[in-house]
């Protein structure tokens, strides 16, 4: 029964189920299905990290990690690991953060085309899945400077998204790939997280 509302489009009753939607189906089976026609992924997000000795250093004032490319690479030189998984922790992340992830795009569609109540359940679910992710995201990060073992006490992490632009397959030899950084913030360091040894 829960498959046949979640798959429905959006209406009263899905409305009034979506919390149990996206506690279940919208967790364990949700599906992405961009990588195909007609509307491909034309992005990549990557999350970038910057160790802080405390809240008001420069945000450039030291080098940003990449955290998301090292796990792709060596997806792409093996295919039979996990790395795309630990990735795609990352990814989905930033997705909630940016907009929210897939199990709020219906939603939003709806907003878009005037639906107050569907703009105003888009908001409140916004902030929730922004909150999560964020708590995620730091997650990652501090695990990822304790996996660095620098000598230095960090108590901060900063985090930005690069999110890459890449042309339609069709127009692929126009133009050259485009990003642009999102800064997220400084958030204090998650010492309750234990070095993970996957970012070595």
């Amino acid at each position: 029964m829960l498959t046949i509302i979640f798959v429905m489009p959006l209406n009263p009753l899905k409305i009034n189920f979506l919390p149990l939607l996206n506690r279940t189906i919208g967790t364990y089976f949700n599906q992405n299905w961009k990588l195909f026609a007609p509307d491909p992924v034309t992005q990549n997000y990557t999350l970038l990290v910057q160790p802080r000795l405390n809240k008001k250093e420069s945000i450039d004032s030291t080098m940003w990690y990449n955290v998301s490319d090292p796990f792709w690479d060596k997806f792409h030189k093996n295919r039979f690991t996990a790395y795309d998984r630990l990735a795609r922790s990352q990814t989905n992340a930033i997705r909630r953060v940016l907009s929210g992830g897939n199990n709020l795009v219906l939603i939003f569609r709806a907003c878009n085309k005037g639906d107050s109540i569907a703009c105003k359940i888009y908001d409140e679910s916004l902030i929730l899945a922004r909150q999560k992710a964020e708590v995620q995201l730091i997650s990652i990060a501090s695990a990822f400077v304790k996996d660095l073992a620098i000598k230095n006490n960090y108590n901060f992490i900063a985090l930005r998204v690069r999110i890459t632009s890449y042309s339609p397959w069709s127009k692929r030899n126009e133009r050259k790939p485009s990003f642009i950084d999102i800064d997220l913030g400084v958030f204090l360091l998650n010492n309750n997280v234990e070095a993970s040894g996957v970012f070595l």
